[in-house]
């Protein structure tokens, strides 16, 4: 039975880990700190389809849920989105039940153990040791340096996320505004049946530290960190380390959230190995299919953040916000979802919109959101092809 290395104890960590234990591998897990899920910097927004990937854990820390999403863009609703089943998770319980999970499978957790290098053999290097695998899942986070050492994960630039807990709960609709000025790309506010919101802001340190100012002396908690602003590294792998998570860039881009993404690959690789595939190869298959499909949401982000593309579209379409049914995962699919249920006269003025706002950064883009949604359905069937053979 294989043996793998999962060094880094955040979500993507154990999410990996728990998955590959499952299966009866012999999990070691290294993380430098004395518990997981801290310090805590994610909202923890996620779709339904990710809570079931997930599965208990995930069930077992839902906090809140939401069934609409308002758009707005520098404070004018432009579209309200139904997103079915979107809930808001406790991340830092999120990931004590994964490591619970894991320990329970069998997977071995070291605890306050530093890993001072790794090898594109398999080799884990410690202050107590040497140890060789089949496989290290490297999940180092946004300020690893062992995968940056390897050549391998993500190397672009990052945004800084801000979430800033402030009085005033309710149950209504979660609400993202595209400001694209004053260092803040998007700010939102998430409310709470428990008596105050999330709200926040991703943007520039600059930007989002004005953002902070501007709530005043509201707040009652306050979390965050850098988010890879991608697209995820070209480079995910080398030999026998596997790059994931933050450290990988595997994050939507259009919102920074990394809970499907990590949990949909650990899911895919899991699969892959119960159809025959070796580890190193299932990795490998997993981590090609979800880039991929983010590198397609990478399309959008820069279509809305790079361009005047929102401004246009905010002319185009009125007085009347659009209504629109919307899967909270696939940010790549929200452009074509909007033409295809817009109907045939908005749908021209949207691409009109689009094309007048996002100049010759547009038809590109739009362009590469068809090209990576063809590539990554390609592979789906290749990979799936490969393991039956």
């Amino acid at each position: 039975m294989a043996k793998v290395a999962v060094v880094g104890g955040g979500f993507a960590g154990l999410v990996f880990a728990r998955e590959l234990a499952s299966l009866g591998l012999t999990i070691e897990l290294y993380e430098e700190h004395g518990r997981v899920g801290m310090p805590e910097h994610c909202t923890g927004i996620v779709s339904g389809r990710t809570v079931d990937i997930i599965g208990r854990e995930a069930r077992e820390t839902i906090l809140d849920s939401y069934n609409s999403l308002e758009i707005r863009f520098r404070g004018r609703t432009i579209a309200l989105l139904d997103v079915g089943g979107v809930y808001r998770l406790d991340r830092v319980r999120l990931e004590d039940l994964l490591l619970e999970s894991l320990r329970s499978l069998g997977g071995r957790v070291l605890l306050r153990t530093r890993v001072e290098s790794v090898g594109s053999d398999g080799a884990v290097r410690t202050n107590g040791g040497e140890a060789r695998y089949d496989a290290v899942i490297l999940a180092d986070g946004v300020h690893g340096s062992l995968h940056r050492r390897l050549g391998i994960g993500y190397m672009g630039s990052h945004h800084y996320g801000l979430n800033i807990l402030v009085p005033g709960g309710g149950e209504s609709a979660i609400m993202v505004d595209f400001r694209l000025e004053g260092g803040v790309a998007f700010s939102w506010e998430v409310p709470s049946s428990r008596g105050f919101s999330v709200a926040g802001a991703m943007g520039t340190l600059e930007g989002v530290k004005r953002y902070y100012e501007s709530l005043g002396t509201r707040a009652l908690k306050v979390y965050g960190g850098r988010i890879p602003a991608g697209p995820p590294a070209e480079m995910l792998w080398e030999g026998r380390v596997f790059v994931v998570g933050d450290a990988g860039g595997l994050v939507k881009p259009l919102s920074g959230g990394g809970l499907y993404p990590n949990a949909k690959a650990a899911k895919l690789a899991a699969s892959f190995i119960r159809r025959g595939l070796d580890v190193v190869d299932a990795l490998a298959g997993s981590l090609s299919i979800v880039s991929d499909e983010l590198r397609a949401q990478y399309a959008v982000a820069r279509l809305v953040y790079g361009t005047r593309v929102l401004e246009s579209i905010s002319r185009a379409i009125g007085d009347t916000p659009l209504r629109l049914k919307l899967d909270y995962d696939t940010h790549h699919q929200l452009l074509l979802s909007t033409l295809a249920q817009a109907g045939p006269l908005p749908s021209l003025k949207l691409i009109a919109a689009a094309l007048k706002g996002g100049g010759v950064e547009a038809p590109l883009s739009l362009l590469k959101i068809l090209y990576h949604s063809t590539v990554s359905t390609y592979r789906r069937l290749a990979a799936f092809t490969l393991s039956k053979v």
